[in-house]
């Protein structure tokens, strides 16, 4: 394909098969790799994960997989509380 289209080859990886690699798209051609709206629904899947615990069985065992606060902080820029 990417010989044929003689241009910049962008891939959308919201179909690909996910064991694939941004090294083995690269390798095909592509030229810019994106991940479309993945990102929000992997979000979404999570929260409807942790969402589904605390009504179904009244657990909160999600809160391990949480990013601590002082790394969104960070993330963010914000200070630390005094």
């Amino acid at each position: 394909m990417v010989r044929v289209v003689r241009r910049p080859y962008n891939v959308v990886t919201g179909w690909l098969d996910p064991a694939i690699t941004a090294a083995q798209l690269a390798d095909a051609g592509a030229k810019r790799i994106s991940v479309g709206g993945a990102l929000s629904r992997l979000a979404l899947a999570t929260l409807l994960q942790a969402a589904r615990a605390m009504q179904q069985d009244g657990s909160f065992t999600f809160m391990r997989e949480m990013l601590p606060i002082a790394e969104a902080r960070r993330m963010f820029g914000e200070a630390t509380p005094l």
